[in-house]
Parts: structure tokens; sequence; C-alpha cells
């Protein structure tokens, strides 16, 4: 019980502290996407629907059209947008690089034959909607990956001395037959079992529980093999309401991917795009009532009638109304109280959307200007680059909080004995033994971004690859002194083209491939060589001969 008083202790410390953010992301959640407010309080949708009435459209679909972006920049799932690269690079290639590039292709076809995509939109949501996004990872029995999405609100968090996040706190909420399929039914407190033997209360009611992942004190060297408690991170599960641990594991790696939209000041969460605009999202909300009730004072005036023509007047379509004799030039009953102009309200309304879409990139997030001709290619290029450069500095945060789940998911591919698993034979490089060379652990390997924010930034390198190559073509064709490209290494260029290709590696050959052709084709150089000498002195060998016997018969 001690353990467990003393666990909750931090976890009610860590969530008083996230709490202190809660208020902005409940304002954000209810004016932009009410529907992330149920899976918050993890609650019924039905609850967010009550705050329909103050949700904003432009905020709401500008908001659906940067995490989109998220997607067809950062992790595409049609085009290669990373690549795994030993932590020691060399400038050659070696083996080494080729199996990496085979790990790359590997976890590429478990990230596409897994929820991944899916669950990634739902935290790029969290991630422009809150600042803070989450999902936790692991496999299926049959060795598939599989990913979660976890609601920013239900979780807190805490930082490494290096500002990544290595610590995490949630709360969760599991039906009695839920818990006894995680748990066992003989480690629930007496009060959830009792609700699961009770038919009507074991699919319904709902019990909460709270998950620690904190890094373990009483760690062991090794990411196999290692008993759960020995492990690098403590994954405790305790029922709150009993104070009563039901489940005491751990993990080789942190399973969480935390990523935070923009990082500044000590805390430990991430600053939300939409928070600087909450006024103006207010606003347009009011000048939306206003110009409501304007439109319908349009359609449906006000009327000043006499006090004997009291409800006497039919306002219906085509109705006809009696008036007195008397009444007759008086102009009654008419028109009454009439809307104001409001052509400056929509003048207002017009730049205050316009900074809630500034305030999501959609301005620069727009495909192309509209242009009434047809752009080149370089054209479009350079634009497309004006658009993704916006993403820097969020894609480095990304790429920082990334590189946590990327050692994850190689983590338990290596582990996997089915589904997805890694290549054969991985490089010494991979691994980090233990003295005695019994235990070890893995060498995480460097994700290396290569989508399309990468490739604005290092486009110029393969721009001026193509460059050089494409002169080099041209002097040759004038000159016709090709002796300039043997300088060139060309085993290096093809390798650096195909790999900003994305194209299979499995479609070039390996480096020592690659080195048994130059030596066979050294080999067969040299014996052209020797051929062409060998020729020569047996042509030289018949001219002397023939030489000599023309001497003699002179």
């Amino acid at each position: 019980m001690d353990e467990a008083d003393d666990l909750l202790k931090t976890a009610e410390a860590l969530f008083t502290e996230m709490n202190k953010n809660s208020g902005d992301w409940d304002e954000l959640r209810r004016r932009i996407m009410p529907r992330m407010e149920g899976k918050a309080r993890q609650q019924e949708q039905a609850n967010a629907m009550t705050a329909v009435s103050v949700f904003s459209p432009v905020a709401h679909k500008s908001l659906l059209n940067l995490a989109s972006a998220h997607l067809l920049f950062i992790t595409p799932m049609d085009q290669k947008w990373f690549s795994l690269r030993p932590q020691e690079e060399g400038n050659d290639y070696s083996d080494e690089d080729d199996w990496y590039s085979k790990a790359t292709e590997a976890v590429y076809r478990a990230l596409a034959d897994s929820n991944f995509y899916a669950a990634a939109h739902e935290v790029y949501l969290d991630r422009c909607l809150t600042g803070t996004g989450c999902m936790f990872a692991d496999v299926t029995r049959d060795g598939s990956l599989v990913f979660k999405h976890v609601p920013t609100g239900t979780y807190a968090i805490a930082e490494g001395a290096h500002g990544e996040v290595n610590t995490l706190v949630r709360t969760l909420k599991f039906t009695a037959q839920q818990a006894v399929e995680m748990f066992t039914l003989g480690k629930l407190p007496p009060k959830i079992q009792e609700a699961y033997r009770d038919a009507e209360k074991r699919y319904t009611e709902m019990f909460e529980f709270v998950h620690l992942v904190l890094p373990n004190s009483r760690a062991q060297f090794g990411s196999d093999m290692v008993s759960p408690r020995r492990r690098k991170w403590m994954d405790v599960y305790i029922a709150k309401d009993a104070r009563k641990i039901v489940f005491h594991g751990g993990f080789y790696e942190f399973p969480f991917l935390v990523t935070r939209f923009l990082k500044g000041g000590v805390s430990s969460y991430g600053e939300a795009p939409g928070k600087a605009v909450l006024p103006e999202i207010g606003a347009t909300l009011l000048m939306d009532r206003v110009m409501d009730v304007a439109g319908s004072r349009a359609a449906i005036p006000s009327v000043i009638v006499s006090a004997r023509m009291a409800g006497e007047v039919d306002l219906r379509a085509g109705g006809k109304t009696v008036i007195p004799d008397d009444l007759i030039g008086s102009q009654i009953p008419r028109e009454w109280a009439d809307v104001g102009d409001v052509r400056f309200m929509l003048d207002r309304q017009d730049k205050k959307e316009k900074l809630i879409r500034e305030a999501f990139f959609n301005d620069i997030l727009q495909v192309v200007s509209s242009v009434d001709r047809q752009m080149t290619a370089t054209e479009v290029n350079a634009r497309e680059s004006e658009r993704i450069i916006c993403f820097f500095s969020s894609f480095i945060q990304f790429s920082q909080d990334f590189q946590t789940m990327m050692n994850r998911i190689v983590c338990l591919m290596f582990r996997n004995t089915q589904g997805a698993v890694l290549p054969d034979d991985p490089p010494d490089e991979f691994f980090i033994r233990s003295a005695n060379g019994k235990k070890f652990e893995l060498r995480t390997p460097k994700a290396r971004y290569v989508g399309k924010i990468a490739q604005a930034f290092d486009r110029l390198q393969r721009y001026g690859l193509e460059g050089v190559l494409d002169s080099l073509t041209k002097y040759i064709q004038v000159t016709g002194d090709a002796r300039i490209a043997k300088r060139l290494k060309a085993w290096e260029v093809l390798r650096f083209m195909w790999d900003c290709s994305g194209a299979p590696s499995k479609c070039i050959v390996t480096s020592s491939e690659n080195d048994e052709m130059v030596e066979a084709e050294k080999a067969h150089e040299e014996q052209m060589r020797q051929a062409a000498l060998m020729e020569q002195l047996a042509k030289a060998g018949k001219d002397n001969a023939a030489a000599a016997a023309q001497s003699n018969m002179e």
C-alpha cells in the first residue's frame, strides 16, 4: 500500500502541474473542435454537443487543414519520409548502410500494415489544437504494430535532463470485463470483482485506473531477457479508489510519443497555435450571432400598428389585413425599427477570420496562389518551398520528439519473432555489448527525415549535384574529353541519387556487391591490358623476326 500511495502522490503532483494548462485546452476544444472535449474527459460524445453554440467553423476548418498538412508534409503515407542511419555514419557507403536501408523499408511496411497513420491524424489534431499530442505504441499477439492516440488532458508528463519526455502518468476507465482481461480477476479489488460477477454491471459500470510509466532506478543493463521489474521504465497500473497496484511490469523503451507543436519556457507542454487568437474567435462568434439577428429582422421585420389593430395584422405569406378607413394614409401598419447598416461588421469579421487562418498557417498552406498562367516546375518547387518553410521550427521539434518513438518501433520489431520484424544479421554497430558479451542493448538508429520538409532543405545538395552532372555532360559532348568524369566517385553519386529518390534498396546492389564488381572490373581491365601487351609483344616479335629474315636474305 505504501508503494501505491507514493506512486499516486507522484501522479497527483504531475496532474496538478498539467491542470495549469487544462483551462486553455478546454476553451480551445469548445471553440474549435467540440468532439475532442468528450475524448479528453473520457465521456460520451453527447456531452460535447452542448458546445456547438460556441463552435467556430473557420477555426475548425483551419485546424483540420493544419493537421492534414502534418500528414502531407511530415509523415506522408505515400512517400518516403525517414531513413534509418547508424549513429556513427561514415563518408562512404558500407554493408552497414545497406542493412539500415533494408531496415528502413521493413519499418515502412510495418507502419503501413498498422493503424499508425490513422492514430497519427488524431495526434496531429491534438498537437495543433492544444499544442501537445500523444500516442502509445505496442505489438499485438501476432507481432503487428499497434498505436493508440492518448487524448490531451488524460495524461501528465515530465521531462529528462535534456528536454526529452521520459515520464508519463494517465487516467484510464475500464469496465469490470475489460479490467479482468487486462489484469486477471484475482489481482483486482473486491468492488471490481463483485461488478464482474454481476451480469448487469460487468459491461456497464466504469472504474478508474492510474497508469504510470517512469524511469526505473533499479534497472539492469539489457534490451532483452530482463525481468519486467528490472527494465528501464516502470509500468504500473493502480486501481484508484482502492489504491491498489493491479499490475507491476516494465518497458525496455519509453512507449509513448509526446510531440509538442512549439516549445517555450520551462513547461513540458507545447504552445497551442490557436491560443493567441481566442479573442478573435470569440469576436467572430459574437458577430455571427449579431448577423443572424440582423438577417432575421430583415426577413421578418418588426411592424408598428394602432391599438385598434392589435392582433389583426396578418403576417403570413399572401395574407390580407383590413384597416379602418380613418387609418388610410396614416402609413399604419408599417415596418418599424429597421436593421442598421451591418456592412462594417462584415469587414471586421473578414479581418478577424483572416487572423485565425494565419494563426493556423492556412494562408501559407494554400496549394498555389490564383494565377492565370501555367507555372513551370521550377516555380512550383519554389512555391512549395515557401509554403513548407513555415513548418521548420515545428518540424525540428517533431523530429526531436519522434526519435523516442522510432527507437520504440525499431526495438519492438527487433524482439518480434513474427509479423513486423527487422532484416536478419544486423551489424555489430546496432548493439552495445556488456563487458562479458552476454548481454546487449540496442543502439538507437538515427532517423534521418527525407519527407517534403526535409527535402526543402536538402534540395540544394541534390539540385547542385544534378547541375554539376548536367554541366559535365555538356562539357564532354562539346570537347570529347571524358577524363574529367573519372574524377567522380560514381558509386557515391549513384547511392546519393538513389536515396534521394526513395526507390527501394533491393533494386540496387549492396556495398559489398559493388566492391566485388569494382574488383572484377579492375581484373578484367588488367586482363585486357595484359592481353594487349602480349599482342604488342607478339607483333613486335614477328616484326623483329621478319626484319631479321630480310636482313639475312640481303
